[in-house]
């Protein structure tokens, strides 16, 4: 687990059932794409996930996506839907659809909470861009679709807060709409050279 808090970060287990757990940090604060990269560098295991703190994993997560990449060795990434929740953990909507790529670079088509990916990404230069304070999980799944099919399996497999944490594109505001033009503007020119 890669903490954005820095070392203040509560200890962990040190095992969660049969897997060893690891809790990374600097000894500073962390943006997001700074920790999703500490998290990359120092990963392990034949698979990746990533999941926001206010976010959860359902149960099924790790068998529905493993089984899609398993059947499909010839694909690196693949995703479920999302049950985006409000505070209270009321469901509001589903988020999850077939991957268009064309609309890659203005449109989300998954959370990052309900993706698997195999560790061959991390090995061939997929990173998080570091000067992103929101929508680097966009940019960073556009890498991925360069080097992947971007396999869709129509399951639930996450939980999504929208109302919880500090991405910036959660509910919108005046502020958060303004980090998103200004995100999508970067984004843009960095994929238009």
């Amino acid at each position: 687990m890669a903490s954005a808090c820095g070392a203040g970060h509560s200890p962990l287990p040190q095992r969660l059932g049969r897997h060893t757990l690891r809790l990374l940090h600097d000894n500073r604060r962390l943006t997001r794409p700074e920790a999703a990269n500490l998290g990359l560098r120092h990963a392990t295991a034949p698979a990746i996930a990533f999941l926001d703190d206010d976010d959860a994993l359902l149960p099924e997560h790790f068998a529905v996506l493993s089984e899609a990449l398993r059947q499909r060795a010839d694909v690196a990434f693949a995703y479920g839907v999302s049950c985006v929740t409000d505070v209270h953990g009321q469901v509001l909507r589903l988020y999850g659809e077939p991957f268009v790529a064309s609309r890659m670079l203005v449109q989300g088509h998954f959370a990052v909470g309900s993706f698997l990916m195999r560790r061959s990404l991390v090995e061939a230069g997929v990173r998080f861009d570091e000067a992103l304070e929101v929508l680097e999980d966009l940019e960073f799944f556009a890498q991925c679709a360069q080097r992947s099919e971007m396999l869709f399996v129509p399951r639930a497999v996450h939980r999504y807060n929208i109302e919880a944490g500090t991405s910036g594109t959660g509910t919108q505001t005046a502020e958060r709409a303004l980090a998103v033009r200004t995100a999508l503007a970067h984004i843009h020119g960095k994929w238009r050279k």
